[in-house]
């Protein structure tokens, strides 16, 4: 007995990719203020106010300037 073979199904064309320009990566200033604004609004409140001028004392307990 010989069998026909049957032809293959077409395979739907795809739409022509269109050509993506190549995306930038950020700078650091703008990394930095991406995560600044993932920070919830009740959290930054809780940071000093004068944490730059009393970094000492934060950290190490030094008495404060201000």
């Amino acid at each position: 007995m010989v069998t026909q073979r049957t032809p293959k199904a077409a395979k739907p064309k795809r739409a022509p990719q269109r050509k993506r320009a190549p995306k930038r990566e950020l700078s650091l200033s703008e990394r930095i203020i991406a995560i600044g604004k993932k920070i919830p609004l009740e959290e930054l409140e809780k940071l000093p106010k004068d944490g730059a001028e009393n970094l000492d004392h934060y950290i190490y307990g030094s008495p404060k300037r201000y």
